[in-house]
């Protein structure tokens, strides 16, 4: 028997403590199953332990599930707004599942780890390499997306560690610096500024110039020094990807200026580049946050990203700061 609107109201916070998860299960049975006789056979029980279920959990929730009509169950509005978050509680109930049986089996859990997408072409990619072959039985769970991003799932936990790049104004974060660079020109094969060893504010004048959105922190400095300078900038497109400023580079629209390690390897054919000053430091390396502690498998893994960063400096894999100039 329902209760009434005002009862259930006032006893909203004891009524939904109440609520179990066999009261769920028998719910999203009854919903794929489309009659209690399908729910009572798929959870080997019987039809009135079903009904039973079904009513204590509209009596807690306060609200009619089903109507009953000719010993048939038909699901109310209420009952279908109600599917997706009760399947999603399952869903993340088959994943701590799965987890506690990763830690049981492993000792430890996923790594879990983001990056930017030129931090995970340019370190991020091969330092996993490096680390599954001597580990076979890790697994980890990445996420690749942009910086702000990479920040949000490390402050909120939902990643252990992160790569991005500095400085980042975010509290409690903790940030260990691996690489530092200066921001380049890039430009097309035959730009005529090629002739030049290096490029300065005056040399863009009137040139078209390709820059990030004003979201990206990047953008801002980089008007800060051409307004310092009294060259204003050539705007001729907004981006909010490296690879987007890069393709539109090679297709000679403008030129831009982006942190060395965009333009390492593949991603720097047909491409030219200079260095650019005022130097502009493009600095990157490792987020974690500063309340959880790191799991052994995380710790082990920043030791291996600090490993093949000075392998990879040491081999002219990776461009590195020469200093101010």
């Amino acid at each position: 028997m329902m209760t009434n609107k005002n009862k259930t109201l006032n006893e909203n916070g004891r009524a939904w403590n109440a609520i179990s998860l066999r009261q769920l299960e028998a719910f999203r049975s009854v919903i794929a199953a489309g009659s209690v006789t399908g729910a009572a056979k798929h959870l080997g029980v019987t039809q009135p332990g079903i009904s039973r279920l079904l009513s204590q959990l509209e009596e807690q929730m306060g609200l009619r599930l089903f109507d009953r009509k000719h010993g048939r169950l038909t699901a109310t509005p209420e009952a279908l707004m109600l599917v997706d978050d009760v399947n999603r509680t399952f869903e993340g109930l088959d994943k701590l599942r799965q987890t506690a049986s990763t830690i049981h089996l492993s000792g430890t859990g996923p790594l879990r780890i983001g990056a930017t997408p030129i931090l995970y072409r340019s370190i991020l990619k091969p330092a996993l390499g490096m680390f599954t072959k001597d580990r076979p039985d890790t697994t980890f769970s990445l996420e690749v997306g942009t910086s702000e991003a990479v920040i949000e799932w490390v402050a909120t936990g939902q990643l252990e560690m992160g790569m991005t790049y500095f400085p980042i104004q975010q509290p409690g974060i903790d940030t260990e610096v691996l690489l530092k660079t200066d921001a380049v020109c890039v430009m097309p094969k035959g730009h005529p500024l090629t002739a030049k060893s290096v490029i300065r504010p005056a040399d863009l004048s009137g040139v078209p110039f390709i820059g990030m959105t004003r979201r990206i922190s990047s953008r801002h400095r980089i008007e800060e020094v051409f307004r310092k300078a009294g060259r204003p900038l050539n705007m001729r497109a907004e981006v909010n990807l490296v690879d987007a400023a890069r393709d539109l580079v090679r297709e000679e629209i403008g030129v831009t200026i982006l942190s060395p390690i965009a333009v390492v390897g593949k991603d720097g054919e047909g491409l030219e580049i200079r260095p650019f000053r005022p130097r502009q430091p493009r600095n990157y390396g490792i987020i974690t946050a500063v309340a959880r502690s790191l799991s052994g498998t995380a710790t082990d893994f920043i030791e291996v990203l600090r490993q093949y960063v000075r392998e990879a400096i040491d081999r002219g894999d990776l461009p590195q700061s020469k200093g101010p100039k």
